[in-house]
Formats: C-alpha cells, structure tokens, sequence
C-alpha cells in the first residue's frame, strides 16, 4: 500500500512547467528559422500577469488534475504562437513598464534621429556636459571653418534634454530627459550618436557613460579637462598634444587612453572591474594618479627611454609587475618607491602614484 500511494504521488505532477518550457525551445526554434520577428517578442513582456493567473490556477488544481496545467500551457503557448505570426501584441498591452524613474518600452518603437546645432555667435569657451545611452558614441572635432560650436546627430526612442545657456562661455547639456530603455531597439538596428565640438575654443567635456561603446578623437581640440564617469560600455580615447586633466571613475567596461606625444597630462583614475590601459607618447609629461584600484587591471606602457616613477603607498591583492631597471629607492614587497636611472635630472618625467591597488594588477612596462 505503502509503494501505491507514493507512485500516486508521483503521478499528480503538474504538467504546466514543462509544456511552457518546451513552447519556449519552439519559439526560439521558429525564430532562428525565420518565421518570427524578434522584435515582435519584446511585446510578450506585457503579457506576464496572465502567465501568473495560469500558474496559479495550476497550482490550485494541479492535484487532482494533472493533466489541466499542460492543457492551459498549451493554449497560452498556441494563442502567443498566433499572435507573433500574425506579427502583432494584444491592444491590452502596456507601450511601458516603470520601475521607479527608469521606463522600459517594451513595443517596437520607431527610431528618432535629431540634429542638435550650437553657433558659436562669440563664444571663447564651451562647457558640456553629456548623458550618453545604449548607442555607440563618435566624440570627435568639427572640420576647420564650420560655423558651429556644437554638431550632434543622435538616434533616440525617448525624450531627449538640451539645454543651452551662457555667452562668452557656452554650457551645453545633452542627454535623455528621464532613465529610458526600449528593449525593443537592441533588434531593430545599429544606432549611433555622433557629436562634434569647435576645436579652437577651450574645452571642458563631461561624459557620463552608458552601456554604449565610446570613442572618442579629442586630438584636435582645444582640451582643458575631461570628467569621465564609466558605464558598462568600453571606451577609447586619443588625447590631445597639449596641457589637460583627465579624471575617471571606472565601470565595468574597459578604458584605453593614448597620451599624445609632448603633452602635459594630468590623470586621475578610479578604476572599477574593466580593464585600464594607458599608452604615453614619447617626450609627455604625465602624472597619473590612481586613487581607489577595483577588479580591473591597470596596464601602463611607457617609451623605453622615458624618466620614469612608480609609487605605491597601498597594496591590495593584485600584482605589482615593473621593468627590471626601475630601481627601488624605499619600501618592500608591493609597497615602495621606484624610479629609472636619471629621473632626477630629466626634463621630461612620467610619475605614477598607485594610492590603493585594489584587486586588480598594476603592471608597467616599456612600448
């Protein structure tokens, strides 16, 4: 008796779970072979509270009937079926779901591509300040004689903020109105945002990093700072060949920076769990401060007769890794003081400061 009940027992599975789990391999199946839209699948998120109402009506009477969560499975799994060929979502569904600030549109929404202009009318100086999205970004110069101050041609679904104010010193703030992500846009296309900035005007750029690759030329302009707050995108920057102070707080993504040749840099990094790398011209010079190491590795490659100085005040657990002609001048192990014969006297000097190493490696070596 004892054997009958538990095979009873085990008979009064429900079947609900692994029916939808099997119209989940179909759909994807039906996808890869071209019958279904992927965009139109986005439209399926606003239909979640009617899988919970059947999930929960399996629950209630999967029991004594079984076999009722695979009947309501398969009608779910058929009307969502037709639904997609038909290429459509039910008119009931939300265009958006809000969690706090941030709304996820969840419909196909049509690109918008805008252009945003600034004339220059006097300005000596230009401040800006940029929110950048889930598109990859252009940061470049504008071509020599234009009119402009500002150029930016940026693809969006939602609202976009910019704002203009200032004469003699223009302040420029471009980016989305609220937190907005269309999660149907990721299947519809490459999108980009490309800005252009006057180079003959003096330069202060603040870019807040989305998940977005970044590139940015800045060799042209007239650089006075740069404030980079790192997203979750990789980001790729040429430095002009002048005097500037970078700053960085690191993400997630990577960060490459080239220091042109005979520049004087100023940098200062916060690296986070995406890689670092910094590649320093020949006769620049640099101080590069890291404040708060992450994750991530800290890579510095130097010319090979560059005056260099390496001082760590801090380990973490990541390795320290140094050409083998830097001598030690204080410290042990990962701590101390390290600098190339001459750095004293020489005119040029690259001076790293590692404040706290974090977990990642801080290695320097020669290009």
């Amino acid at each position: 008796m004892e054997q009958e009940t538990k095979s009873t027992g085990r008979g009064s599975a429900s079947f609900f779970w692994p029916v939808i789990l099997i119209g989940v391999g179909v759909i994807a199946l039906l996808v890869n072979a071209g019958r279904l839209e992927v965009h139109n699948l986005w439209g399926l998120l606003n239909l979640w509270p009617l899988l919970l109402v059947l999930a929960g009506i399996d629950l209630i009477f999967s029991r004594h009937l079984p076999a009722l969560g695979g009947l309501l499975a398969l009608a779910l799994l058929g009307v969502v079926i037709w639904v997609l060929l038909q290429g459509g979502v039910p008119a009931l569904a939300r265009e958006h779901i809000a969690i706090g600030d941030l709304r996820i549109h969840t419909s196909p929404a049509e690109m918008t591509r805008d252009r945003y202009t600034e004339l220059r009318n006097g300005a000596e100086s230009l401040v800006v300040d940029l929110d950048l999205s889930s598109f990859r970004t252009d940061i470049r110069s504008l071509p020599a004689g234009r009119t402009e101050l500002f150029d930016a041609t940026i693809d969006h679904f939602g609202p976009m903020r910019f704002d203009v104010s200032g004469q003699g010193q223009r302040h420029i703030v471009l980016g989305p109105q609220s937190s907005y992500l269309n999660v149907a846009a990721y299947s519809q296309g490459s999108y980009r945002w490309n800005i252009g900035l006057a180079e003959d005007v003096d330069l202060d750029l603040a870019v807040d990093v989305g998940s977005g690759d970044v590139t940015m030329d800045l060799t042209r302009l007239t650089l006075t700072t740069l404030a980079v707050d790192g997203g979750s995108g990789n980001v790729d920057i040429l430095l002009p060949q002048q005097a500037y102070a970078l700053s960085f707080d690191g993400g997630s993504g990577s960060l490459a920076l080239d220091v042109a040749a005979s520049s004087v840099a100023s940098l200062t990094l916060e690296t986070g769990s995406g890689d670092v790398q910094v590649v320093i011209g020949p006769g620049a010079d640099t101080a590069l401060e890291l404040g708060n190491g992450g994750s991530g590795d800290l890579s510095i490659l130097v010319p090979r007769t560059a005056a260099v100085r390496v001082e760590v005040k801090n380990s973490g657990s990541g390795a320290v890794q140094l050409p083998r002609d830097l001598a030690r001048q204080h410290g042990q192990d990962k701590v101390g003081l390290w600098e190339s014969e001459g750095y004293a006297s020489a005119s040029h000097k690259i001076n790293i400061v590692a404040g706290n190493l974090g977990s990642g490696d801080l290695t320097v070596s020669y290009r």
